[in-house]
């Protein structure tokens, strides 16, 4: 690599509540074997709320599994509290604090690939004109529930093509940023209650500013599916309200959100039954699995319909009670 970048891991420590609780560990262990092979300075610093989860216990199981980052400076391994704050406003607090002239976003529940780490920095070694890389998030295929939401989600299926080139977009859980860039174009505040949309609007943000978003395809890492039915219910509801309320300003235009989050559903139900017959071998579902992970799907952006109307009609009530 041509010339190191001194980076920071930046990880919000919410996602993991809500997932498989063996998750955390996982991404952690694939960390520390990555900082193994990779020599360049770096820092991992942790965002928590601490009325949700005691950031003492967070640094020990992170000096439990960072051994190698451990080793070289205690120092390097930070947890901090940011009282009250959720996904996005963790991220923001953690690049706020964080060393590094390059800040990478990881999520609590994600697992990083092999080399991973050195895929998101090589472009900012090699290229000083480099600012913005994404990576490859995808979704594990190694159950019915995640074929079907492989197929019928947000994420694409894994790519095994390495190369890098030009991009559209990128997800928060895996995106790596100049730090100088970020203090200029920081994830932008949501609509009140909503919590998910804001690397949506970054992303567009970047690309009317002429900032070009690299896709490192190399650089992988692996998302849970919802974990039980009241999570999945529960995306599918704040999917919905998100959708309406990042396109309302007033009640007038909510209701127009209404419709643009319905058309939304609507197309990718349909989207969903042409990728299910398509492409179920490429995650390994049987025929007779189609039809019922057609109806799982159908399911889910119902209740994202459901839920755009309900946020039109009683916007209080949907910002408080769907909250990931």
């Amino acid at each position: 690599m041509a010339k190191p970048v001194y980076f920071s891991v930046v990880v919000e420590w919410e996602n993991i509540l809500l997932a498989e609780d063996d998750r955390c560990l996982r991404m952690l262990d694939a960390l520390d074997h990555q900082f193994a092979e990779y020599d360049e300075p770096g820092e991992v610093i942790v965002l928590c709320n601490p009325a949700v989860i005691a950031p003492g216990a967070i640094e020990e199981i992170l000096r439990r599994r960072l051994t190698v980052l451990n080793g070289r400076d205690p120092e390097l391994i930070r947890v901090e509290e940011a009282p009250e704050q959720r996904y996005f406003a963790l991220k923001i607090e953690g690049a706020r604090r964080a060393n590094g002239d390059v800040l990478i976003f990881l999520d609590s529940d994600v697992i990083p690939e092999a080399g991973w780490l050195e895929n998101m920095l090589r472009p900012f070694c090699e290229n000083s004109a480099v600012n913005v890389v994404a990576g490859q998030t995808y979704l594990d295929a190694d159950s019915f529930i995640s074929r079907a939401f492989a197929l019928g989600w947000i994420f694409p299926l894994r790519n095994p093509d390495n190369t890098l080139r030009e991009g559209m977009g990128f997800y928060a859980n895996n995106i790596a940023i100049r730090s100088s860039l970020f203090s200029r174009y920081p994830f932008p505040t949501m609509p009140e209650g909503t919590t998910r949309g804001a690397c949506l609007l970054l992303a567009e943000q970047l690309r009317e500013a002429g900032i070009t978003i690299w896709q490192q395809n190399g650089a992988r890492l692996s998302h849970p599916v919802p974990n039980g039915w009241r999570h999945i219910s529960l995306r599918a509801l704040a999917h919905g309200r998100d959708n309406v309320m990042l396109r309302s300003e007033n009640m007038r235009h909510r209701f127009r959100g209404v419709w643009l989050n319905f058309r939304w559903c609507v197309h990718r139900v349909l989207i969903n039954a042409q990728r299910l017959v398509r492409e179920r071998r490429a995650v390994g579902m049987a025929v007779w699995e189609v039809p019922f992970a057609w109806l799982l799907m159908t399911g889910f952006h119902g209740f994202a319909m459901v839920a755009g109307v309900v946020t039109a009609v009683f916007p209080g009530y949907a910002r408080r009670a769907w909250q990931i």
